[in-house]
């Protein structure tokens, strides 16, 4: 009996022993908690406050790029508005000098083209001039050289399209005509260095073959002008002297007279 009092004696012990145990690690663990709950709350607080101070940090970053934006904006709007106003004025400068320089031109066209109008009309006017005085003269004799026509005849004209599709055009100022021999006379206001070499050449070919009729008669040439070109190495002598070479005839007005040379013509 006495041992079953002492075995349940050290039971309640171990019990008693076991609950204070149990209780003491019920008390730490409390006490862990707390401490983990008070350190988590700091450290809750702790990031709560970086990161009111990284979001006010990012506000206030955020208000000075704005504001540099702003302004840059504002830059750039005010170089583009000054960019747009000189460009406006640089038009409106550069249409206003086209519209001087068109004008000036145009003034200066209407100029030029009365001008050509007036020596134009003063070279025909000459040129006619010219034409009817050789033609007087020769009329009167119809002789040029020692050959005698029948016929004088003035501004003969014609123009044919061949088979190659080429055009040839002609003028003749002066026409002299017998059974066998026809004179061509090219009349100018100004005669020049080529105008002998193209009267022999051009001008009796484009003849002959618009007027085919005449195409195997002998061709006597002669050029007149009121005056001669007497530019670099005196070139009216040279024409004289071409024209002599070629056997072509040389008409010259000397005051009231017409002179004409044709001792060396030559048949064409």
């Amino acid at each position: 009996m006495e041992n079953w009092e002492k075995v349940k004696d050290e039971i309640w012990a171990m019990f008693r022993e076991n609950a204070k145990r149990q209780e003491e690690r019920a008390k730490r663990q409390e006490e862990e908690i707390a401490k983990w709950q008070e350190e988590n709350a700091k450290r809750q607080e702790k990031n709560a406050k970086r990161q009111e101070e990284e979001e006010k940090k990012h506000a206030e970053w955020k208000k000075e790029s704005d504001r540099q934006a702003a302004e840059r904006k504002a830059e750039y709007d005010r170089q583009a508005a000054e960019y747009k106003k000189e460009a406006a004025e640089r038009k409106a400068e550069a249409d206003r000098r086209s519209a001087e320089y068109d004008k000036k031109m145009d003034e200066l066209r209407e100029q030029t083209r009365k001008t050509n109008e007036m020596v134009n009309g003063i070279g025909r006017s000459n040129g006619l001039v010219a034409e009817e005085t050789y033609y007087n003269t020769l009329a009167e004799s119809k002789t040029l050289g020692n050959i005698h026509f029948d016929e004088i005849e003035q501004n003969w004209r014609s123009s044919l399209k061949l088979k190659d599709k080429t055009k040839i055009k002609g003028q003749f100022d002066i026409i002299m005509i017998n059974d066998v021999a026809i004179g061509l006379i090219e009349i100018k206001y100004k005669v020049r260095p080529g105008d002998i070499a193209n009267l022999a050449g051009n001008q009796v070919n484009a003849f002959k073959t618009l007027f085919p009729a005449y195409a195997d008669y002998k061709f006597y040439l002669g050029i007149g002008g009121l005056c001669y070109d007497k530019g670099k190495e005196n070139d009216e002598k040279f024409i004289e002297d071409e024209a002599k070479e070629y056997g072509v005839a040389i008409l010259k007005v000397k005051g009231d007279v017409v002179e004409i040379d044709d001792k060396n013509l030559k048949v064409y």
